[in-house]
C-alpha cells in the first residue's frame, strides 16, 4: 500500500467529490479510462444505494493505493454506521459488483459496516 486518503461523507456534494477523488486516484495508479469510470461509478453508486450523505450517520471513504509485486490497483473502503440494519447492504453491493474485481462486506463492532471495493490495473 502506497498511500491512503480518507474522506468524510455528509451530503450529496461529498459523494460527488469522492467520485472525482476516486477517479483521480485510479488515473494516478495507471488505470485506463474505462476502469477509472468503473471504480468511481461503483463508489458513488454504492454510497447512493446505501443512502449515505442523506442522514446524520457517520460515514467515510478511504482510498488506498495498492502495490503487490508487479500488480497495482486501488482499494476503496466505505465505512458507515448501520444501527437499525435498514440499509440493503447486500443489494447495494451486488448492484456494483460487475464494476470491480473484488467486493467484501464486513460487519464491525459498534454497528458499523465496512464495504471494500478493489480494482486492479489491467495490463493490455
Amino acid at each position: 500500500m502506497l498511500a491512503q486518503q480518507i474522506l468524510n461523507i455528509h451530503n450529496t456534494h461529498d459523494i460527488i467529490n469522492t467520485r472525482m477523488q476516486v477517479r483521480e486516484a485510479a488515473r494516478n495508479v495507471g488505470m485506463d479510462l474505462g476502469d477509472q469510470a468503473r471504480i468511481s461509478l461503483a463508489t458513488s453508486s454504492l454510497m447512493e444505494g446505501l443512502g449515505l450523505g442523506q442522514d446524520s450517520s457517520s460515514s467515510s471513504i478511504a482510498i488506498e493505493y495498492l502495490s503487490e509485486e508487479q500488480n497495482k490497483g486501488l482499494r476503496v473502503v466505505c465505512t458507515f454506521l448501520d444501527p437499525k440494519e435498514n440499509r440493503l447492504v447486500g443489494t447495494a453491493a451486488g448492484n456494483i459488483g460487475w464494476m470491480v474485481d473484488d467486493i467484501a462486506i464486513h460487519y464491525l463492532a459498534n454497528e458499523q459496516v465496512e464495504i471494500i471495493l478493489t480494482k486492479w490495473v489491467v495490463r493490455r
